[in-house]
């Protein structure tokens, strides 16, 4: 927005700015604490099962987290022909079920 003189209808005394929000009453930024706890709460379960290979953790219509774990593998370095073990992975997977999965596919 420009601010003219005085006499223009947009004077900078009287535009006020951005309503505020009331964080506590409004129901969006509950609805996103919410979210927040329960994301926080799916993060914390699988963290702590990080060391089960094999866990699942499945949610109706959403989707499946799964846990796997890979051992390290040898590999050839080219130049200097030395052989090293690479690191053992963890791995978690996410698959999509239900309404999510079909909207992924493009037709």
């Amino acid at each position: 927005m420009i601010l003219r003189g005085k006499d223009s209808k947009y004077h900078a005394s009287e535009h006020r700015g951005p309503r505020r929000v009331d964080r506590e009453s409004s129901a969006f930024f509950r609805f996103v604490e919410q979210n927040h706890a329960v994301i926080g709460c799916l993060e914390d379960t699988l963290l702590n099962h990080l060391s089960a290979d094999g866990f699942t953790l499945k949610l109706n219509g959403f989707g499946k987290f799964s846990v796997r774990h890979r051992p390290g593998i040898r590999r050839k370095i080219g130049f200097s022909g030395q052989t090293i073990q690479t690191k053992a992975l963890r791995k978690v997977k996410f698959v999509s079920l239900g309404s999510l999965r079909q909207r992924e596919r493009v037709d």
